[in-house]
């Protein structure tokens, strides 16, 4: 458990650097909309504000969420980040538009937060994999077999029904 909870909470650290790193960079958009006019200026101004939402929805459910490595959690911040990053490098870094670095940062520092989160959720000692488990052993029995390593008889489903 404590692996578990470790990875968790070092993915919801990443996801808070993730979301500081976006705010210096909304900050920065919003500096070049200063410095255009008209139809630019006001993309440039949307694009701050997305950024901004992005960064502040991704610190909220890092720490609200993926500190105590919750199921949607890691659902939400992984695929909402996602949508953040993804054209990001698809339409500004593989165009060539700025640097690689420090362009990457941003994908780095979430892909590191999606993988520590990940073995967080699906760690051998997460509850995840604890509650799989007893399904198991649950299911198991239901079916009438033991999940033990001992060798038991397997029992039917209809023995009490018998035809009429």
């Amino acid at each position: 458990m404590q692996t578990a909870k470790s990875a968790a909470r070092i993915g919801a650290g990443f996801y808070v650097l993730w979301g500081i790193f976006h705010l210096v960079a909304a900050n920065s958009v919003y500096v070049l909309a200063e410095q255009s006019t008209g139809m630019v200026q006001g993309r440039f101004l949307q694009d701050a504000l997305c950024l901004v939402f992005f960064a502040i929805s991704g610190i909220l459910m890092a720490v609200i969420l993926n500190w105590r490595n919750d199921k949607q959690g890691y659902w939400m911040n992984g695929s909402l980040l996602a949508v953040a990053d993804i054209p990001f490098i698809l339409f500004v870094l593989v165009p060539g538009l700025i640097p690689w670095w420090p362009g990457l940062v941003g994908p780095l520092l979430w892909l590191a937060a999606l993988i520590f989160t990940s073995v967080g959720r699906f760690s051998a000692d997460s509850e995840v994999m604890a509650r799989i488990q007893s399904d198991r052993i649950g299911s198991a029995r239901h079916r009438g077999i033991s999940p033990g390593p001992r060798k038991a008889r397997r029992r039917t489903h209809c023995r009490n029904l018998r035809p009429t």
